[in-house]
């Protein structure tokens, strides 16, 4: 008897050390009702949902977060202040909508979040639609209304009432009629097109190597020509290879690493852009010198919102819970070249078990902590092959390419499974 007392306890010893070492992250009803806050403005001032939302310490998956703000809601409803465990969700397959716009009572919301983590539940996945008195109603719609409960509630530490309804198509329609043509003419158009500001600032010192720079004009900017723009060393004038991202007014400079402790000197040429009458941008240049920067040291994520995975990136060891390896010999993320990273597809929680379901045009994400970016790259194509074809010779310069890989087929080493995506944007985070 004693002995078989003792086979169970190191029984359920075993599988308690086994549960912890996959567990994932847990969340509070005050962390998800203060990133509710964030969610609710990103979807009103960009008419989308964001790819990932920071919730307290975690960075969670727009599919991750709707288990978390329906989860939430029904515990608050209940009383419950236990934290919440993180699932790993995908977006639906199939998502579709048929709702009317309206209000639900706090009864027929707490219903349909009820019906939601039943379902995830049993199912592990976000279903691809959920009924209410107003209709069916897809995930987008369903994480902007309960993004607007668990704001009220953050901010009036109760639930609300009743929450107002719209579908999906008019949320995430402009508000303002927009013509991709023709840009707006502004008042100030016909005024030289000038820079206003830059960070770094002229002659700042102690800046990251991999810092994010951002130029700022007078006006919206326009059709830049890539020959006008040159970061280099300021010592013996060496070109940084770079790549750059137009928003508004600013356009923000990604490049390789820089150098230690080194002067660098970004010139924009006259007419390096224009304003939206056609008038070119001034001569400008200013200088910055670096700190010594650890390039292998630095806190980021890789999340694919197709896969519902939101993965850490590490540069130390491919062996370890829902993390990707970066090659250290490949380019730093958002920069020209190859950005080449490895991950499981049937070990330690598997994070690229899904990479199949990878398709043209899908996105993907690395939120760069460190140098305080998001770089968006865009899948192009994957091709399998043996071990002994592949080659680890990164290229250091060119178009700026994300290759992740993994096994295949699942389980086996024998081939690799390898997406190619391409750099889209590099923002600040």
């Amino acid at each position: 008897m004693e002995k078989k007392i003792i086979l169970f306890l190191a029984t359920l010893l075993v599988a308690v050390i086994l549960s912890g070492a996959v567990s994932a992250a847990d969340v509070s009803n005050q962390q998800v009702g203060v990133a509710s806050g964030q969610v609710k403005k990103y979807v009103e001032t960009e008419a989308s949902l964001p790819s990932a939302v920071t919730v307290g310490s975690e960075n969670v998956t727009s599919p991750q977060f709707l288990y978390l703000l329906t989860k939430s809601t029904t515990n608050v409803n209940s009383g419950i202040s236990s934290s919440i465990a993180i699932k790993n969700l995908a977006v639906p397959s199939k998502p579709s909508e048929s709702v009317k716009s309206g209000t639900l009572t706090k009864s027929q919301y707490i219903t349909v979040a009820n019906s939601i983590n039943q379902f995830i539940n049993t199912n592990g996945r976000l279903p691809n639609f959920a009924n209410s008195h107003l209709g069916t109603m897809r995930y987008e719609t369903l994480t902007y209304t309960y993004s607007n409960i668990m704001n009220f509630y953050n901010t009036n530490k109760r639930l609300p009432n009743y929450v107002s309804v719209k579908p999906w198509s008019t949320i995430s329609k402009p508000t303002t009629p927009t013509n991709t043509s023709v840009p707006p003419v502004q008042a100030d158009s016909k005024t030289p097109l000038k820079v206003t500001s830059t960070d770094p600032a002229n002659y700042s010192y102690n800046i990251p190597t991999t810092k994010l720079i951002r130029i700022t004009f007078s006006n919206p900017i326009y059709k830049p020509n890539s020959t006008k723009i040159k970061l280099e060393t300021y010592s013996d004038q060496v070109n940084v290879p770079l790549t750059y991202t137009i928003q508004g007014n600013s356009i923000y400079i990604d490049h390789i690493p820089l150098k230690n402790l080194r002067t660098y000197r970004l010139i924009v040429y006259s007419n390096f852009v224009q304003n939206s009458t056609g008038n070119g941008s001034t001569y400008y240049s200013f200088r910055f010198k670096t700190k010594t920067t650890n390039l292998n040291s630095y806190s980021a994520r890789l999340v694919i919102p197709k896969m519902g995975s939101n993965i850490q990136i590490r540069s130390d060891t491919l062996n370890a819970n829902n993390a990707i390896y970066h090659y250290t010999n490949s380019v730093y993320f958002g920069t020209p070249g190859e950005c080449a990273m490895i991950g499981h597809r049937t070990t330690w929680t598997a994070p690229m078990r899904k990479i199949h379901t990878l398709t043209t045009g899908d996105l993907i994400y690395i939120y760069d902590y460190t140098a305080k970016k998001i770089s968006k790259y865009q899948y192009q194509y994957h091709e399998i092959l043996p071990n002994w074809k592949l080659s680890n010779n990164w290229k250091k310069s060119g178009p700026s390419m994300l290759i992740l890989k993994t096994c295949h087929p699942p389980g086996s080493g024998a081939n690799k499974y390898i997406v190619y995506a391409k750099l889209v944007s590099s923002l600040p985070l």
